[in-house]
């Protein structure tokens, strides 16, 4: 019994074969091909036929083609995304974790600390920053703060206070 395909048999292997041929000639293929097993011209009668068969396939390959360059875009901006997102939460996580002796500024050397001056300071300019009618601490903290080296100084805010919030007040 004859192995006979159907048209539309023929015509998927004939495709098939002419894709192959066009993955091969997108990758180098520089071989003769009037000698070519892949060369749909030996497969067919008409010279039109194969030539359209031919078009087709290029045509399916160049989209091929152009979708894996898309599809490889996209995979590098979304590999990107991710290392970027990766990295932030990286840092931030050791920014949260790190001790604060390795966040902190160093201590400033004593020469430039002069304590006693700032002390001085705080005591000549004593009065009520924020407003709320006492001077106390509050009030002498800013002071200090007013006078003392910047980088080397923080305000400290109590959160576990349950009374009202302060008043908004501004330094200097």
């Amino acid at each position: 019994m004859k192995n006979v395909l159907s048209r539309e048999e023929r015509a998927i292997g004939l495709f098939q074969t002419a894709y192959q041929c066009e993955q091969f000639k997108s990758h180098g293929c520089r071989s003769n091909c009037g000698a070519c097993q892949y060369n749909v011209s030996f497969y067919v009668e008409d010279p039109r036929e194969a030539m359209l068969i031919k078009m087709d396939a290029a045509r399916h390959n160049a989209r091929t083609q152009e979708y894996k360059q898309q599809e490889s875009a996209y995979n590098f901006i979304c590999t990107f995304i991710v290392c970027a997102i990766l990295f932030f939460c990286v840092y931030a996580c050791n920014s949260c974790a790190a001790p604060p002796s390795e966040t902190d500024p160093p201590a400033p050397p004593l020469a430039y600390t002069n304590l006693a001056w700032v002390k001085e300071q705080v005591k000549l300019n004593e009065r009520d920053v924020n407003n709320d009618g006492v001077i106390n601490c509050i009030d002498h903290g800013v002071i200090f703060y007013e006078y003392s080296p910047k980088p080397y100084t923080r305000i400290m805010v109590n959160k576990n206070d349950n009374g009202p919030p302060p008043e908004r007040w501004t330094v200097g």
